[in-house]
């Protein structure tokens, strides 16, 4: 997946997109459970941080949420 925020800095606009593997700056984390998988992105410079959570779903024709 891929997730683009729109940021306003000032007068200007500023398209920042968490878990891109060329971002500079960014701190990643992933979280590993029982059935679910987490990925966490800060940013620091930006003051934000972006949460994605998927959850395995047992027999369901799809791998997840």
């Amino acid at each position: 997946f891929r997730t683009f925020l729109k940021l306003k800095q000032g007068a200007d606009t500023v398209l920042y997109e968490p878990f891109a593997p060329w971002s500079t700056g960014d701190q990643a984390r992933m979280f590993i459970g029982m059935n679910e998988l987490e990925i966490e992105a800060q940013n620091p410079a930006h003051g934000l941080r972006t949460n994605v959570l998927y959850f395995v779903l047992p027999g369901e024709p799809f791998a997840g949420l």
